[in-house]
């Protein structure tokens, strides 16, 4: 082989490595100061089984929410707001409407008012430390005694919902949901998994596994497909006022592709299709006990624009 064609090859060789070296990307999720819109799209239908009564209802959900990021301190702490600044939902069932509430109508009553009014006047904030730790949540349990303050009747079970969906709780979700990132860099077609457990209020402890796929690089946003399980690990009782309420069994499956801003660290679109089996019970005070069955189908998708 002569030295030019020897020469050639080396030159091949490093572009090679080189473009190998710059297909790798790292995923991390980041907080980039701004203010931005998460808007979030739910649809589903529910066949529920209780008493041997067949139950079918349809749901449409559009939640818009305020992110507001601040600009890191001294220390290199950064503060996050989120505000609920639009709600409407329909729950349907035969064809017809059941549960409505828009809050850009002009008066809104009914159950769906008193729980949204204090969703919607609430603000929750969290601290993301310089090594991505989440801390000091605030927010959550305001919400609960909001809506006892507004309805006495609703006290009991909202002390109850204060301990489950506090902050501690929001700071858990948040800390499991930076887990879905790769921990070393990939390439395009590299997968990788994601075993966690959580705890959720009401349901219990899950197992959740996830399958993760680097699927393409468009730009500067990395297309990731996620497959994602869950189930419970036992039954879990839970008071809600005068009523029990048994989870004795729930499996979810969520497959979707979800596209990441490669430089904020931002997931700015997210389309998922899923899937829960859930099998549960509730018991009065007379210790009258009601089994109930349930299968859910849904579609979320969620959109993030920076203002």
């Amino acid at each position: 082989m002569t030295r030019k064609a020897l020469a050639m090859l080396a030159a091949m060789s490093l572009a090679a490595a080189w473009s190998s070296a710059q297909d790798k990307i790292t995923l991390k999720q980041k907080y980039t100061p701004g203010k931005y819109e998460v808007k979030q799209v739910v649809t589903s239908q529910m066949e529920t089984a209780t008493a041997g009564q067949q139950v079918s209802q349809d749901m449409e959900m559009t939640m818009v929410l305020g992110l507001n990021v601040a600009k890191p301190d001294e220390k290199g702490t950064i503060k996050v707001e989120m505000t609920f600044d639009k709600i409407k939902q329909k729950v349907s069932s035969g064809g017809k409407a059941v549960l409505e509430y828009d809050s850009e109508a002009a008066a809104q009553t009914g159950p769906l008012a008193s729980v949204y009014k204090s969703l919607l006047s609430a603000k929750i904030s969290f601290e993301v430390t310089v090594d991505g730790k989440i801390q000091k949540a605030k927010g959550l349990e305001e919400i609960w005694d909001s809506m006892a303050k507004d309805n006495p009747a609703m006290a009991p079970m909202a002390d109850t919902m204060k301990k489950q969906f506090g902050n501690a709780m929001l700071e858990n979700l948040m800390t499991q949901a930076a887990k879905s990132f790769p921990e070393k860099s990939v390439a395009v077609g590299d997968t990788w998994k994601v075993d966690t457990k959580m705890n959720v209020p009401i349901i219990g402890e899950l197992n959740v596994s996830q399958d993760c796929k680097l699927k393409a690089i468009e730009g500067k946003l990395a297309v990731l497909d996620i497959t994602s399980k869950a189930k419970t690990e036992k039954a879990v009782d839970t008071k809600l006022g005068p009523m029990t309420v048994t989870i004795d069994k729930m499996e979810t499956t969520q497959t979707g592709t979800m596209k990441v801003d490669t430089e904020s660290g931002m997931a700015v679109q997210q389309n998922w299709d899923g899937t829960m089996d859930m099998s549960m019970s509730m018991q009065g005070p007379d210790g009258e006990k009601m089994q109930t069955t349930s299968k859910q189908k849904m579609k979320i998708e969620v959109t993030m624009t920076k203002k």
